[in-house]
Formats: C-alpha cells, sequence, structure tokens
C-alpha cells in the first residue's frame, strides 16, 4: 500500500497525542528536522536517521518500527528506544489481516506505548474516533498533509476536499481545509 507507513505515523502522532500524559512531536517538527538533514524525500527512515532526528527533535523515547506486508497481513515489528542510550525499553509485534485494518493497527499500537510509558489515558484513543474510518479518506488527508508541509497550498486543499468528499464526517480534514483556506 503506498504511503501506508506515512498514515500509520500520522495516526500514531495523532493517537498518542490525545494522551495528556505524554508529549509527542508533530508531523511538522519531524518533517522540518527531516528537512534540514536533506533526508525530507526519502523513501525508508533507518534507524541512524531516527535517532537523529529524535534527538534534534528533544525527545527522550521513539518508537521505531517498520510495517510488513505478508500474504495481505500487515505485520509491526515495533520498539520504544531510550534515545541517549539507544537502548530497547519494550518491544512487541502487532498484526492485522489486511491493509484496511490500519486503524486497528494503530489503536493496538497505541494501547502498546501507553502500557510501556505507563501514561494511562482516561478515555479510550481510537484513532477512527479522532480522525474517519475510511482508508481511502485518510490517504487523501495524509496526502494534504504532507503537501501543507511544503507549502504546496492548491494541492493540500484537493486533498482535503477529497477527504472531505468521502467521508463528511471526518473532522480534521475539515479543520485543515478550513486553515488552509482562511490564511
Amino acid at each position: 500500500e503506498k504511503d501506508l507507513d506515512k498514515i500509520l505515523v500520522d495516526m500514531l502522532i495523532t493517537n498518542l497525542g490525545r494522551n495528556k500524559e505524554i508529549s509527542v512531536v508533530s508531523g511538522q517538527r519531524l518533517f522540518d528536522i527531516l528537512k534540514a538533514l536533506g533526508k525530507q524525500d526519502a523513501a525508508i527512515i533507518d534507524k541512524s536517521t531516527a535517532s537523529e532526528v529524535a534527538k534534534r527533535a528533544g525527545v527522550k523515547t521513539m518508537l521505531l518500527g517498520t510495517i510488513w506486508k505478508v500474504g495481505g497481513k500487515l505485520n509491526v515489528p515495533a520498539q520504544l528506544l531510550d534515545v541517549e542510550s539507544g537502548a530497547v525499553l519494550n518491544s512487541d509485534r502487532v498484526e492485522v489481516a489486511k491493509a484496511e485494518e490500519v486503524f486497528d493497527l494503530a489503536d493496538r499500537l497505541t494501547e502498546r506505548v501507553n502500557e510501556w510509558l505507563k501514561a494511562s489515558s482516561t478515555e479510550s484513543l481510537r484513532i477512527s474516533d479522532a480522525t474517519t474510518s475510511s482508508l481511502e479518506a485518510y490517504k487523501y488527508y495524509e496526502r494534504g498533509m504532507q503537501h501543507s508541509y511544503r507549502f504546496e497550498l492548491s494541492e493540500a486543499i484537493n486533498d482535503f476536499e477529497g477527504a472531505v468528499k468521502l467521508d463528511s464526517t471526518f473532522a480534521l480534514a475539515h479543520f485543515r481545509l478550513a486553515q488552509l483556506r482562511g490564511n
């Protein structure tokens, strides 16, 4: 699935960012650091690049993982790392039956990270509650975010409009669209 990695990262940033007990670096900040390193268009972010980004962002821990698609199933071996030492603090593997279940994958990874950080949330953090349950709408949203990071505003507006057209209840897409039209 094209851009599934970016979609999952964005879902995790959104979902984990809703937990008031932890602080999460925004997608824009991550993109800005990658840009400063000259790696904003890298197809793959390796562990050393991820560690450099994390250090520049001033974070203590980072979630590192890879998405594998084998026989239609999505499999994510994930590790929570201490940025300073590089030590693995915790790890697990989460699997779903197909790409359309990336929402469940994000929810389960969110649960694991919150457990590992001992950061309980008073509410259930389901990504579809904060965004959409449509993978196609989310793909438009993610492309819109990537265009907005690059200040390609007309392209971003088109993508956010596509997301809203597919799911009229997608509040974050409406919000981003309003922001861009207001500017």
